[in-house]
């Protein structure tokens, strides 16, 4: 059985963004598949961090260490148990298991297109043959990449200031859900309307069930960024009034 598990946001600046692991339990066993994993001691860390430039990893994680960790960070965690057949959910897991080796794991981490979540979506599509991106790419997504990123750091004003300041014209053109769903809690409102199609060509849910296994004791983001132009106006009404 393999499920999505989504992780709600945290109160550290690479937290704001929330999180995505999938978990695969067979035999007995639960073990996380986690795309997250990135190294403090990285040169230049923050640095690299607000410019997307860093090396990630793909790495397995017991589930009972992942819950405990979560839970004590005050964060969601949300299981979605997907319908696969068997044929897709051994190929997905072969596929994870594949890429968790030492001389596999490493990968360039990019922002908005190659980070946790969006390692997670094209292994399941790639499990999929392209029927989860072809239903994604259909649809517009609901915001853009420079409002969901203004809306997660919204808690860290710095940081928030500091990103949209640094994002450039691209981040402001229209994209679809299949690219907005680099954002964890994005695929997951989108897997909850996905199918896939069956042996006798039926459109099947594609999670079979959805759960909460933590709840947060943090405030969730916003649904919608904040409205940066008033108080950028009287900033700069202000310093245009003191120099005049």
């Amino acid at each position: 059985v393999i499920s999505v598990l989504t992780f709600s946001p945290g109160e550290i600046y690479w937290q704001r963004f929330g999180h995505n692991a999938l978990l695969v339990r067979e035999q007995g066993r639960a073990v996380v598949y986690n795309y997250g994993i990135f190294d403090f001691q990285q040169e230049d860390f923050l640095l690299n961090f607000a410019r997307g430039r860093m090396q990630y990893l793909l790495a397995q994680e017991p589930f009972a260490q992942t819950l405990a960790l979560y839970r004590h960070e005050g964060r969601a965690v949300v299981e979605q148990q997907l319908d696969l057949t068997p044929e897709q959910a051994i190929a997905l897991r072969d596929f994870l298991v594949i890429n968790a080796l030492p001389e596999n794991a490493e990968y360039r981490y990019d922002y908005f297109l190659s980070n946790c979540s969006t390692k997670l979506r094209d292994a399941i599509d790639l499990a999929l043959d392209g029927q989860l991106r072809a239903q994604l790419e259909a649809l517009p997504a609901a915001q853009n990449f420079r409002q969901q990123v203004v809306r997660l750091t919204a808690p860290d004003l710095p940081l928030m200031l500091g990103l949209d300041m640094v994002l450039g014209p691209a981040a402001d053109r229209p994209r679809s859900l299949w690219e907005e769903s680099f954002v964890p809690m994005v695929l997951q409102a989108a897997l909850r309307d996905a199918v896939r199609i069956n042996e006798q060509g039926e459109r099947v849910p594609l999670v079979r069930v959805e759960r909460q296994l933590v709840t947060p004791r943090l405030a969730g983001p916003a649904d919608s960024p904040p409205r940066l132009w008033p108080a950028f106006l009287l900033i700069g009404l202000t310093m245009g009034g003191a120099l005049f």
